[in-house]
């Protein structure tokens, strides 16, 4: 499924581009639908980060493209909404793990306190004197030992599955500098001549990730560097990339008839 998530995301071939792996997988209606599929595979550690890392590399690629040919600002578009799918699946799951392991807590609570509130706890306390003040003193002392769910005074064990699962997702958010990074290793692999722009980035001729992110000031220098490539313009690129974020159409639809008297051309 990774190698067609580029596909399902609307990224085409247009132009005489060649980064897809085969033109037969569909794009996807909208990135509601999208961010299904994510939710989907989320729900499972080891596949959230098998398919989270799927979509980071097809960012990285379509990033990176855009370094190559900076005319292809569509690119950055569909990085974007890749991007917003990934995002809102792994929310969502995280929502519905939440949801989850609150419900397992407030059942487990409900059937441990619910003989509390019966008439067995008199026969359970009738040897005890002053029966009547003593239930009544057990049923608020046994309640508050076991500790209603949400009680922020004493929060519960996050569930594994919900912590690991949310680790996946704080892996793969939005990074600007990573954008940077890719593009302008397009640009050098197109412009081997740049090189010289980015001296103290490189080892044996390719960016090196852990120069650029050894400091803040190294970072910062980066992300000077490169917006200072007139011809990379990634302001642009950046531009097109937050459309992504926030529009929802793969597909633009058809919008009803027009011209219907005219014949087509």
């Amino acid at each position: 499924m990774r190698p067609y998530l580029g596909n399902f995301a609307g990224v085409t071939d247009n132009d005489g581009a060649h980064i897809l792996a085969n033109h037969t997988a569909q794009p996807f209606d909208n990135v509601t639908d999208l961010s299904h599929l994510f939710n989907v595979l989320d729900s499972d550690p080891k596949a959230a980060r098998i398919i989270n890392d799927g979509g980071q590399q097809w960012i990285d690629f379509l990033q990176y493209q855009g370094g190559v040919d900076p005319s292809h600002v569509d690119y950055a578009f569909r990085a974007g909404q890749l991007n917003h799918a990934m995002q809102q699946g792994m929310t969502d799951q995280i929502s519905q793990l939440n949801a989850r392991d609150q419900w397992e807590q407030v059942k487990s609570y409900n059937n441990q306190t619910a003989w509390i509130d019966t008439a067995a706890t008199a026969a359970w306390l009738a040897p005890t004197p002053a029966v009547g003040v003593m239930a009544g003193v057990t049923d608020i002392w046994l309640k508050q030992v076991l500790v209603a769910p949400g009680d922020p005074l004493h929060p519960v064990t996050a569930d594994p599955t919900q912590a690991a699962v949310s680790a996946v997702g704080n892996d793969f958010k939005m990074d600007s500098v990573r954008t940077n990074f890719d593009q302008a290793q397009g640009h050098l692999d197109a412009h081997p001549d740049s090189a010289a722009r980015f001296a103290g980035f490189t080892t044996n001729g390719q960016l090196d990730w852990s120069l650029v992110s050894e400091s803040h000031t190294t970072t910062n220098n980066f992300v000077r560097d490169v917006g200072q490539i007139q011809d990379l313009n990634t302001a642009n690129f950046n531009t097109m990339f937050i459309n992504g974020l926030t529009s929802e159409n793969i597909i633009e639809h058809d919008q009803g008839p027009k011209n219907a008297g005219q014949q087509p051309k």
